[in-house]
C-alpha cells in the first residue's frame, strides 16, 4: 500500500480468497483492504495511540445528519470516523 503522512502501527493483514484483508479494531472484524481502508486505518490508530482518543466512543462509517438538506432533500451522510 501507498506511503502515508501517519504513524505506521502493526496492522493485521490477511489474504482470504483473493482479497487481502485488513483487522479493523473499531468493527472487530476483518475488511476489505482498499486504498480507502488503509488511510481510515491508520488515522484511526493515528487517534487511539497519539491523541488519546478511547475506542469504545469512536464508530467508523456512520450516518450522520447534517445541518441542511443536500440538493435533493436527502439529509443523511456518512462519517468515515467519528468520536462520540
Amino acid at each position: 500500500m501507498i506511503g502515508l503522512n501517519l504513524p505506521s502501527f502493526p496492522a493485521k493483514v490477511i489474504v482470504k480468497g483473493d482479497k487481502r484483508q485488513i483487522f479493523d479494531a473499531i468493527r472487530r472484524k476483518y475488511v476489505v483492504l482498499t486504498p480507502e481502508e488503509w488511510v481510515r486505518q491508520h488515522f484511526v490508530h493515528y487517534l487511539m495511540a497519539e491523541k488519546g482518543y478511547d475506542l469504545q466512543i469512536t464508530v467508523v462509517d456512520d450516518y450522520v445528519i447534517p445541518n441542511t438538506a443536500t440538493e435533493d432533500g436527502e439529509q443523511k451522510g456518512v462519517c468515515s470516523v467519528c468520536g462520540y
